[in-house]
Protein backbone atom coordinates (compact mmCIF):
# COMPACT_ATOMS: atom_id res chain seq x y z
CA UNK A 1 0.00 0.00 0.00
CA UNK A 2 1.60 3.14 -1.05
CA UNK A 3 -0.13 6.81 0.15
CA UNK A 4 0.14 10.08 -1.55
CA UNK A 5 -0.21 13.62 0.14
CA UNK A 6 -0.50 16.12 -2.75
CA UNK A 7 0.75 20.06 -1.21
CA UNK A 8 -0.89 23.26 -2.18
CA UNK A 9 2.37 24.50 -4.21
CA UNK A 10 2.36 21.07 -6.46
CA UNK A 11 4.79 18.63 -4.17
CA UNK A 12 3.49 15.64 -4.04
CA UNK A 13 5.38 12.95 -1.22
CA UNK A 14 4.59 9.43 -1.44
CA UNK A 15 5.39 6.85 0.99
CA UNK A 16 5.51 3.51 0.22
CA UNK A 17 6.63 0.83 2.84
CA UNK A 18 8.03 -2.52 2.53
CA UNK A 19 8.43 -4.67 5.11
CA UNK A 20 11.60 -6.68 5.54
CA UNK A 21 10.44 -9.11 8.41
CA UNK A 22 8.53 -8.95 11.75
CA UNK A 23 10.96 -6.02 13.48
CA UNK A 24 12.01 -3.91 10.58
CA UNK A 25 10.19 -2.04 7.39
CA UNK A 26 11.63 -0.27 4.41
CA UNK A 27 9.86 2.98 3.81
CA UNK A 28 10.50 4.40 0.25
CA UNK A 29 9.67 8.34 0.40
CA UNK A 30 9.60 10.44 -2.54
CA UNK A 31 8.87 14.00 -3.39
CA UNK A 32 7.86 15.21 -6.93
CA UNK A 33 6.88 18.40 -8.25
CA UNK A 34 5.43 18.13 -12.16
CA UNK A 35 6.23 21.77 -12.62
CA UNK A 36 9.80 20.60 -12.10
CA UNK A 37 11.73 19.16 -14.72
CA UNK A 38 13.26 15.24 -13.25
CA UNK A 39 12.03 11.69 -11.72
CA UNK A 40 11.88 13.62 -8.36
CA UNK A 41 13.69 12.57 -5.67
CA UNK A 42 13.55 9.64 -3.21
CA UNK A 43 14.77 8.07 -0.28
CA UNK A 44 14.97 5.06 2.08
CA UNK A 45 14.19 4.64 5.34
CA UNK A 46 14.80 1.78 7.49
CA UNK A 47 12.49 1.33 10.99
CA UNK A 48 10.87 -0.59 13.08
CA UNK A 49 7.02 -0.27 13.34
CA UNK A 50 7.72 1.30 16.53
CA UNK A 51 9.90 4.04 14.64
CA UNK A 52 7.46 4.45 11.96
CA UNK A 53 4.43 5.36 14.51
CA UNK A 54 6.86 7.54 16.37
CA UNK A 55 7.43 9.17 12.99
CA UNK A 56 4.11 9.80 12.51
CA UNK A 57 3.47 11.18 15.63
CA UNK A 58 5.99 13.55 15.63
CA UNK A 59 4.93 14.93 12.26
CA UNK A 60 1.04 15.24 13.89
CA UNK A 61 2.46 16.84 16.42
CA UNK A 62 4.31 19.61 13.89
CA UNK A 63 0.83 20.42 12.10
CA UNK A 64 -0.76 20.77 15.52
CA UNK A 65 2.06 23.38 16.53
CA UNK A 66 0.98 25.41 13.52
CA UNK A 67 -2.10 25.02 12.96
CA UNK A 68 -4.36 24.01 16.04
CA UNK A 69 -7.32 22.74 14.35
CA UNK A 70 -7.19 19.38 12.60
CA UNK A 71 -7.24 19.76 8.72
CA UNK A 72 -8.20 17.20 6.79
CA UNK A 73 -5.45 15.95 4.81
CA UNK A 74 -5.97 15.30 0.92
CA UNK A 75 -4.30 12.10 0.79
CA UNK A 76 -5.05 9.23 -2.16
CA UNK A 77 -3.96 5.28 -2.03
CA UNK A 78 -1.86 4.75 -4.70
CA UNK A 79 -1.14 1.72 -6.58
Amino acid sequence: MALTVQADDGDELSIQPFQLCDEQILVRLQLQNNAHVGGGDFDWVTLTPDQARELGRALVLAADMLEPMPATADCTPCN
